[in-house]
Order: structure tokens, then sequence, then C-alpha cells
């Protein structure tokens, strides 16, 4: 765990839930906003009033970059699905200091969704597995690991024989060579 104090707190939130449902969310760090890493990992989330979206399902990663993101455990429970303005406009309406989740839910699943924009013929990331929940607590997020994601120019395995030249072989050696970038 990063936030060690934040485990204690986040099983006891989830012995709470209307449901026991906990998923995995990567969130990129340089998206952090009021939430920036350090404090993330020195006391967990904070939670505005509008609450906070995590990310679960397909990653929308650029190649060719090193991305760093940081891995979450989601509380989620029992989710009420909403389109993100319904979730906007019930924010804004509750008292500060309540949920504006409805009695017997514990998050929101944001019915519109949508994985960030890519570009659709070049992406290898399947959009039907992409949900986003928006969290109110922050007790429901508990970060777990920090993870940095090096995609440049990735090693292809190449079979060698056993005298270690290219060649069709019974006995196999692999050779990591970087891919030709055009």
């Amino acid at each position: 765990l990063l936030v060690p104090a934040a485990g204690a707190r986040f099983e006891q939130y989830c012995a709470g839930l209307h449901e026991p449902r906990v998923l995995d969310s990567f969130i990129e760090v340089a998206l952090l906003k009021a939430n920036s890493l350090e404090r993330v990992l020195a006391e967990g989330f904070k939670v505005a009033q509008r609450g906070l979206i995590f990310p679960h399902g397909g990653l929308q990663l650029t190649p060719g970059v090193v991305h760093t993101l940081l891995h979450c455990r989601i509380a989620v429970g029992r989710s009420f699905g909403a389109e993100s303005s319904e979730v906007k406009t019930a924010s804004q309406r509750c008292p500060p200091g309540q949920s504006p989740v409805p009695a017997g839910f514990d998050s929101f699943r944001l019915l519109d969704a949508r994985l960030p924009a890519a570009d659709e013929e070049s992406s290898s990331v399947s959009r039907d597995y992409y949900f986003e929940y928006a969290l109110f607590r922050s007790e429901a997020a508990l970060p777990t690991a920090l993870l940095a994601c090096d995609l440049r120019a990735i090693p292809i395995p190449r079979a060698l024989t056993m005298g270690g030249e290219p060649g069709a072989g019974s006995s196999v050696a692999l050779a990591d060579e970087p891919i030709d970038q055009a």
C-alpha cells in the first residue's frame, strides 16, 4: 500500500457498502489536478463536493512516451447509473458534507463515459470495456501502486540458432532488438 493509514479506512468503508464491489482503476499521474501525487501519497484523495471520477477498463496510452500511472482500488459498491450532467446537478443541489448518491447506492456509474479521444483506426484499445465512476468519499479510493509504463521502442524477441545466426533450428535462444521506427 502506498498510504498505509488509508488501508484501514478503505476496508472499514468497504464493510459498510450496499454491495461489496471493488474495482481497479488506473489514473495517469499527469492528469491529477487538485489531488497532486504528493498529496495522494501522503494523505489519500481529497474529494470535493462534486466528487471524483475514476476510470475502470480500457486505457488510452500514447505510444512513444513513458506514462506514470497510479493504481487504485475503488469501492463502487452498488452504483446508480446516471449521465454526467445529472451527477453534476445532483452534486450542486446537495447540501455540503452530504452525498448526492441516491439512498441505497454507494456511487454513480457515468452512463455517458467515453474513452478519451484518440485515433480510432490505430487504437488497439477496446471501447466496449470502459466505465467511469463518481465517488464522494475519500475512503472509497485506495492508492496501491505507482507504475511507469515505457511505451517507447519495444524489444522484439528474435529466434536464433545455437550458433547465433538467424535460421530454423531445433534449439532457440532469444535476442532482444528494438523495433525499427519509420
